[in-house]
């Protein structure tokens, strides 16, 4: 594939797969793909949580809200099993409370890596 290849436009820096330690100052408000292993699952205020940082306060956190974090659930898919599963996910990086975070509106935005 291209991206593995690095060709295309996967041979640029911008476009490379970040990894859940990356600096995410530069990243705020762009499209990015991010590789990383998902450490802790949770639910609060109706939101499903998906954690990739190590010790609950820093790391990208992956979020689905409301009835989008319904859809996660359908076809029988239990979002928990992706609990210490290497993933990559895809959605726009934002800063919230100081910490990277990515809100996902749909399963295509979950790659489960082998």
């Amino acid at each position: 594939m291209a991206r593995t290849a690095r060709r295309g436009i996967w041979a640029e820096t911008v476009y490379r797969v970040r990894g859940n330690r990356d600096n995410w100052r530069l990243d705020v408000g762009s499209f990015q793909l991010i590789e990383g292993r998902i450490g802790r699952i949770s639910e609060r205020d109706g939101r499903l949580l998906l954690d990739l940082g190590s010790d609950g306060r820093s790391g990208l956190l992956a979020v689905a809200a409301g009835k989008d974090g319904r859809t996660f659930r359908r076809g029988g898919f239990d979002p928990v099993s992706l609990e210490g599963r290497a993933v990559r996910l895809r959605g726009v990086v934002q800063s919230v409370g100081g910490r990277p975070q990515i809100t996902l509106a749909n399963r295509a935005q979950i790659e489960i890596l082998p």
